[in-house]
């Protein structure tokens, strides 16, 4: 397991990023988000631009934590960090109909996706242009077997 300073700084920032995320996620399912949502009154698109900026840069710390890790999925190379983030970002969105401080939203939820998927391929693309050594490299295919398409 490769824990170089540069791997073990970005685990620790993906780390402490979610940590805020879930204070923020906490904080308005409690109702007490008055004081945070009032730093950003003046952030055009407020609501859009917060969740696609706040879970874009997790998609981005996530991903670089992971060393931009992917899966193949037909012909599509799809960031595993990202994948992650769809999940958990749809998952708490729909978790908002249970909460009465809280109000569903399809634009929230576009919002995160935009931001998950476009901060990802950013990363993914910055990092294998400018530090391709620490791009995950998947393990060869020793299995000589035709497969199926």
């Amino acid at each position: 397991m490769d824990l170089s300073l540069h791997r073990i700084f970005s685990i620790v920032l993906a780390t402490l990023f979610a940590l805020f995320l879930v204070v923020i996620i906490v904080s308005a399912d409690m109702g007490r988000l008055g004081s945070f949502l009032s730093l950003v009154r003046y952030v055009p698109g407020k609501d859009f631009t917060g969740h696609l900026v706040l879970l874009g840069t997790m998609s981005l710390l996530l991903n670089t934590a992971l060393r931009f890790k992917t899966f193949r999925w037909g012909s599509w190379n799809i960031l595993v960090g990202t994948v992650i983030l769809l999940v958990v970002g749809t998952t708490e969105e729909i978790s908002q109909l249970f909460f009465v401080s809280r109000s569903f939203s399809f634009h929230d939820m576009l919002g995160n996706t935009i931001g998950i998927i476009l901060f990802g391929q950013f990363g993914y693309w910055r990092s294998q242009r400018f530090q391709p050594e620490f791009v995950h490299k998947p393990e060869p295919d020793t299995n000589n077997e035709a497969k199926l398409s």
